[in-house]
């Protein structure tokens, strides 16, 4: 992306929500350039998939075991999953 679109700035939090808050909004708009600037924001949750098609795990690159692929994730999913 960044050969394409150039320097990029990294907000993020749980499940890929960009949260920044209303200062981090507004740090991030006033980094656009004034010039034919644009801002392009990318959102996408980060779930997982294995090889299996087992959501939430990933089998990252030199791990012979798969994995939690967000563990926070996870986590909450698990804590409110009966209620």
């Amino acid at each position: 992306m960044a050969i394409r679109w150039g320097e990029s700035m990294a907000i993020g939090g749980l499940a890929g929500i960009p949260f920044a808050g209303r200062d981090g909004w507004s740090e991030l708009i006033q980094s656009v350039p004034d010039n034919e600037g644009s801002l392009f924001v990318l959102y996408a949750p980060h779930i997982g998939i294995s090889k299996k098609g087992t959501l939430g795990v990933v089998q990252r690159p030199g791990m012979e075991k798969e994995t939690t692929s967000c563990k926070a994730a996870v986590d909450a999913y698990q804590a409110v999953k009966y209620y």
